[in-house]
């Protein structure tokens, strides 16, 4: 249930709470008067969060020590991801703790960074993976510590906040594996498309050199064949992307024909009726990050789908 957090012409604090009694210092961080509490999840075990970007499989975390807490907050019509997070960092600054790391979108890691950052699934708490800013922060003791996740979807600016409910233990830093890059959470894609009208489907992979969609089931394939069989009258675009190397031509046929096999894959194999699914493909002229990195051109390299009009 969605819980409304603060009331016109006051300013929402963050952090009132964020430490136990008997914590050195306690962090109030001001949010926008409309900002919605949407979900709070408190835990009694360990919360491990990134102290780094993913690279290579791996993301360097740091454990926040249970009892742990990770609370959402929606913002409609508020000045965006950058804006937000901007804010939230200088009133960090202002309160004497250090942020001991923070990234943008591609360069945060991309799909592996998200999805093995223990964010909160939709609907309550979407994250655009061409638009989220991520910060941890320590206190000025240097036990204390807290992670937050910004991102803008369809109007509206996501915030989580990852903390430790017990503040007197220091986080212990390690290297540990990257999650399981196995696409959306349950449920993931179909509010994505609500919220803004397409959705990556990252979770997917293709041989190299190929267009032939790799064996196995893919979590985002089983959502949107549940919602289209589910619904007959709803039906979907598909649309391939590639990065920006070759000739245009080369690269829409093969963004097309990438489509295509993941439009196969649905009717042929997840009993999706043809009609509710169409295949495009647009090369690289739709970015979602620099073609000048290879993790930009990794980042680029996809499959979406759009709600048409």
């Amino acid at each position: 249930m969605t819980r409304r957090a603060g009331g016109p012409g006051t300013a929402l604090l963050l952090g009132a709470m964020l430490f136990a009694p008997g914590a050195v210092a306690a962090l109030s961080l001001a949010l926008p008067p409309d900002a919605d509490l949407a979900r709070e999840l408190r835990s009694d075990a360990a919360a491990q969060v990134p102290a780094g970007p993913a690279l290579n499989g791996e993301i360097p975390r740091v454990s926040l020590p249970g009892p742990t807490a990770r609370r959402v907050w929606q913002i409609a019509g508020h000045g965006g991801t950058e804006a937000l997070a901007d804010t939230l960092r200088a009133q960090l600054d202002a309160a004497g703790w250090e942020v001991v790391f923070s990234c943008r979108s591609v360069d945060c890691g991309g799909f592996d960074f998200r999805f093995g950052s223990a964010t909160l699934p939709g609907p309550e708490m979407l994250v655009d993976l061409g638009d989220f800013a991520y910060l941890l922060a320590a206190g000025p003791e240097g036990r204390e510590r807290l992670a937050l996740m910004v991102s803008t979807a369809g109007g509206v600016t996501y915030l989580q906040e990852t903390r430790s409910e017990d503040a007197a233990a220091a986080p212990a830093a390690a290297a540990v594996p990257a999650a399981p890059t196995a696409g959306p959470a349950a449920g993931d894609v179909w509010a994505v498309l609500a919220a803004q009208g397409h959705a990556p489907l990252d979770d997917l992979s293709f041989s190299t050199g190929s267009s032939e969609l790799d064996g196995g089931d893919f979590a985002s394939l089983t959502e949107l064949a549940r919602g289209l069989i589910d619904d007959p009258a709803r039906e979907i675009v598909l649309v391939g992307h590639t990065d920006a190397q070759g000739a245009l031509e080369g690269n829409i046929a093969l963004s097309r024909q990438r489509a295509e096999a993941v439009r196969r894959r649905l009717v042929q194999a997840y009993g999706v009726p043809p009609g509710q699914v169409r295949a495009q493909g647009v090369g690289y002229l739709a970015p979602r990050a620099s073609n000048g990195t290879a993790e930009g051109r990794l980042f680029n390299r996809r499959v979406e789908v759009v709600l048409p009009d």
